[in-house]
């Protein structure tokens, strides 16, 4: 985590440095926006890195929570900001690459309007089952799925986010069949009560990581396409590198 914190803050500095030159930077504090409510994983992660990047800038680092729209209303706020590397935001790779291709709405482009300052983190995904589910594994959960096409339900943050496409490709590769629902909205307080409404009691079935060649884990290699939730940090892309 720290050679991670280290190489973050690097590159931080070496874009943002870049970008003002008529006078030292920073000057006054840096805004760094995270697309959603506290407490969540991209929330935790962008609160881990404050108090390194404070120090290594010399200035205060704000985290701003700018919850909405599914990561749409931090996104527009960013790309729109002075290119002065004063406002970052820190988010996944799915509001860069998913969300501004299905949502044609988006008010911003996530290749055009931004520039990657820096990957901060790539998160391995967990299979949690009811407990009445026959699965010790991965392999048997996709066994019983398989016999049991759209009996099974899988929870996501809400349609065409990262966690629903992803598990969606997930089911591509395994050739099976599932029923979403999502946790929108106030995602956080209701997880709880919408996953103990299915699940009662849980278990794991088995920790999947993401691997160039598919979804691998312990026992089983998924064939397919297949990839991490990327913590990111990007900045407005007109700043100079």
């Amino acid at each position: 985590m720290k050679r991670v914190l280290n190489l973050v803050i690097a590159l931080s500095l070496s874009l943002l440095c870049a970008a003002v030159s008529a006078q030292a930077f920073p000057s006054k504090f840096v805004k760094l926006l995270v697309p959603y409510a506290p407490g969540g994983t991209t929330d935790i992660m962008a609160r881990a890195l404050q108090d390194p990047m404070q120090k290594a800038l010399g200035q205060p680092l704000i985290i701003e929570n700018k919850a909405g729209g599914a990561g749409v209303i931090a996104m527009r706020e960013a790309a729109r900001a002075p290119a002065d590397g004063y406002t970052l935001v820190f988010i996944n790779n799915g509001l860069v690459e998913i969300t501004p291709v299905l949502q044609t709405n988006a008010g911003y482009d996530g290749i055009k309007d931004f520039a990657p300052v820096g990957m901060v983190s790539a998160t391995t995904m967990f299979v949690v089952a009811n407990e009445n589910v026959p699965a010790n594994n991965l392999k048997e959960f996709i066994d019983y799925a398989r016999k049991h096409p759209n009996e099974l339900e899988y929870a996501s943050a809400g349609p065409g986010s990262f966690g629903h496409l992803s598990s969606e490709l997930f089911a591509q590769a395994a050739g099976i069949k599932m029923e979403h629902f999502d946790l929108l909205p106030n995602y956080w307080d209701t997880v709880p009560h919408n996953i103990k409404k299915r699940t009662e009691r849980t278990r794991s079935c088995d920790v999947c990581h993401v691997d160039k060649e598919g979804f691998l884990t312990k026992e089983t290699l998924i064939p397919g396409g297949s990839k991490a939730n990327e913590g990111l940090i990007f900045a407005p892309k007109t700043i100079k590198q």
